[in-house]
């Protein structure tokens, strides 16, 4: 069984990494409005949104990983 302390670090760990995945998904939004407004004769980055979503996987598997400890 989960402690009360351990329910509130998971609880603390949790907001924390629903702030960066809000974080990562206005990233994402900006990258991909840069890349549409991007001049022609300018090179735009297709790997940065492909890192920033690799980043946010792991940040939602982080999550659901702290949702089922605290479902079981």
């Amino acid at each position: 069984m989960t402690s009360k302390a351990e329910i509130l670090a998971l609880a603390a760990r949790y907001e924390e990494l629903e702030l960066w995945q809000n974080k990562l998904l206005d990233a994402i939004y900006y990258v991909q409005e840069a890349e549409q407004s991007c001049p022609s004769g300018f090179a735009f980055s297709h790997h940065a949104e492909m890192e920033i979503s690799d980043c946010l996987c792991e940040v939602e598997e982080a999550m659901q990983e702290i949702a089922d400890k605290v479902n079981q």
